[in-house]
This record gives C-alpha cells, sequence and structure tokens, in this order.
C-alpha cells in the first residue's frame, strides 16, 4: 500500500505557511520597535525644546523666536500622534499576525497529524499482509507434511 502524497505535500505547505507568517510577525514587531525608538526620539526632543523655552534666566530672544519655537513643539506634538497612531496600527496587525499563526499551526498539526495517520494505515497494511503470507506458508508446509505423511 503506498502512503498518499497528498498528506505530505499539505503537511509540508502548512509548514511554509508557518514560516512566512513568523516571517511577517518578525517584522512587524521591528516595525513597532522602531516606531516606539521614534516616539521616544521625538518626546526628547520635545522635553529639550520645552525646556529652553522655559528656562529661568534665559533672555527672550523675541517674538519671533518664540513663536517659531512654538510652532515647531506643536509640530512634534503632531509627529507624536501621528506615531502613536501608527503604533495602534501596528499593534493591531501583530495581533492578526499571531492570530494568523496561531491558525497555521492548528492547520499544520492537523496536516501533520493526517500523515501520521496515514503512514500508520500503511504499516498496519503491511503486517496484515505480511501476516498474510505468513499465515499461506505455513498452511502450505503443513499440508506439504501432511501429504508426506500419508504418502
Amino acid at each position: 500500500m503506498q502512503t498518499r502524497q497528498c498528506w505530505t505535500v499539505l503537511a509540508n505547505k502548512a509548514e511554509d505557511q508557518c514560516s512566512r507568517i513568523q516571517q511577517e510577525l518578525a517584522n512587524i514587531q521591528q516595525r513597532l520597535e522602531g516606531l516606539q525608538a521614534n516616539e521616544r526620539r521625538l518626546r526628547q526632543l520635545y522635553a529639550e525644546y520645552h525646556e529652553r523655552l522655559t528656562r529661568p534666566g534665559t533672555q527672550s530672544t523675541g517674538m519671533q523666536d518664540a513663536i517659531n519655537q512654538r510652532q515647531f513643539m506643536q509640530q512634534i506634538t503632531d509627529l507624536i500622534s501621528k506615531v502613536l497612531r501608527d503604533q495602534s496600527i501596528t499593534r493591531q496587525a501583530l495581533a492578526q499576525a499571531r492570530q494568523k499563526l496561531a491558525d497555521a499551526q492548528k492547520e499544520k498539526l492537523k496536516m501533520q497529524s493526517l500523515v501520521e495517520h496515514d503512514l500508520h494505515r500503511q504499516r498496519t497494511a503491511e503486517k496484515l499482509r505480511d501476516q498474510k503470507l505468513m499465515d499461506e506458508l505455513a498452511v502450505r508446509q503443513f499440508n506439504i507434511g501432511h501429504m508426506a505423511g500419508h504418502a
């Protein structure tokens, strides 16, 4: 009895799918880490400009400079908001990829189980065939011995 190659092919396909999703997960995680690093840099930059603007004892650099600094700080705040939105989207993508991985791993286990079941079925069939051959051989030997005894 031949093994069914379809189960092996499907198991390999499920394994490849798991590998692709794991790579996708790694890429998303790397993107999230990059966004978090960007957020930290922007917050640090904002803190530096805020400290310059509110530092006691600093000379007033003029109304236009103060307006420019405040506008720049507002732009930094807007960038922080954008980075936070991107982080939220990336976290959602990460959760979805994790769910896809869990589903793919279930499918992989199912296919591996089918491969193992098919191999077990094949081994059982081989054992039955071997046992049948052994039984036929024993019957022949018995018949030969029985016929030699009557002759």
